[in-house]
Parts: structure tokens; sequence; C-alpha cells
């Protein structure tokens, strides 16, 4: 083996190694474990599971799409959807393996949502009562009229604010003066 074929074999270890240390794992083996046998439980190798994704398809874009709190308020909420699942998943069943394997589960979740998502409620609960609204009501629909121009307003001037980039700080180590 000359030098050639060394510096590119270490250097393809050192890439290697940069690559295993600075991608993180979050999914601990023992949940990754509970997760198997969930997937097994639930036979989710099933060609029809592949088709229309129920969640990822609210993951695809999430960055370039939303600023980092609304990420994070529809991460929370998508959370708060798997803790539903999950709670009902373990109703149903009667297998006691199954239902340690869930209740697992749903703690892991439900610990992640509550350190790193915690609930923007009243948002949520804004939210909820804007979708509740009946907008084929004549009497709804006359209050509307009669707010618009209020509501017009405030969309406009929040509308036109300027987004102000994340401000950067450069590193100044190998800068200094003398």
């Amino acid at each position: 083996m000359n030098s050639s074929h060394r510096l590119l074999l270490l250097c393809e270890i050192w890439a290697v190694t940069i690559g295993w240390a600075s991608s993180v794992d979050f999914v601990s083996h023992n949940m990754k474990e509970d997760l198997q046998k969930l997937k097994e439980h639930f036979n989710t190798s099933d060609k029809a599971l592949f088709r229309d994704p129920v969640f990822l398809r609210n993951l695809q874009d999430l960055e370039s799409r939303f600023e980092e709190g609304e990420q994070k308020v529809l991460m929370g909420e998508l959370l708060d959807v798997y803790l539903s699942i999950l709670e009902d998943m373990m109703n149903r069943t009667e297998d006691d393996n199954l239902k340690r394997s869930i209740t697992l589960t749903r703690n892991r979740v439900s610990d992640l949502r509550k350190h790193h998502f915690q609930s923007k409620g009243h948002l949520k609960t804004q939210l909820q009562d804007l979708w509740a609204i009946e907008t084929d009501d004549p009497l709804v629909q006359r209050k509307a009229v009669r707010e618009l121009t209020t509501v017009f307003h405030k969309a406009s001037v929040l509308g036109s604010k300027k987004k102000v980039p994340a401000r950067r700080r450069r590193r100044q180590a190998g800068r200094r003066r003398i």
C-alpha cells in the first residue's frame, strides 16, 4: 500500500468518524426495541401502509415553510395526536407485553412533548375557536362585516412588518487587534 492510498484511507476513516460524531441518534435502543414490538404486532410491513403517509407529509419542507416557533407548535400538535393514538392502542389491547411497550413509548413521547414542545394552549384554543365559527350563519356574517375593517387593518400591519434576519455573531478569535 503506497502513501497516497494510506492518506486516502486515513481521510475516509476520518470522514466516517466525523459523520458518526455529528449525527446524533435521539431514539434510544430501548425505544427502538419497543417500536419494533409495535411494528410486528400491528403488521406495519403491509404494502397498503406505504401509500399516502399520515404524519410524514406534515414534516416535508418543515424548516423551509415555517419559522421555528411555528415548527414547534406544529410538532407539539403532531406529538399530541401520537399520544392520543398510543392511548387508544393501549386501551384496545389485552396483551400485557404490548401494553408495556405502548406505555413506555407513550411516556417517551410525552416527555419529549413536555420538555421541548410546551403547549401554546391559548394559540390552540383560539385556532379551534376560529375553525368552529359557523360561516353560513347570517348573524355571524353580519358581525364579520362589522369587524372586517379592524381585522383587515391589523392583518395589513402585521403582514407589512419586515422579517428581521437573525444576527450572526462573528468569531473574533483570530482577529484580535494589538
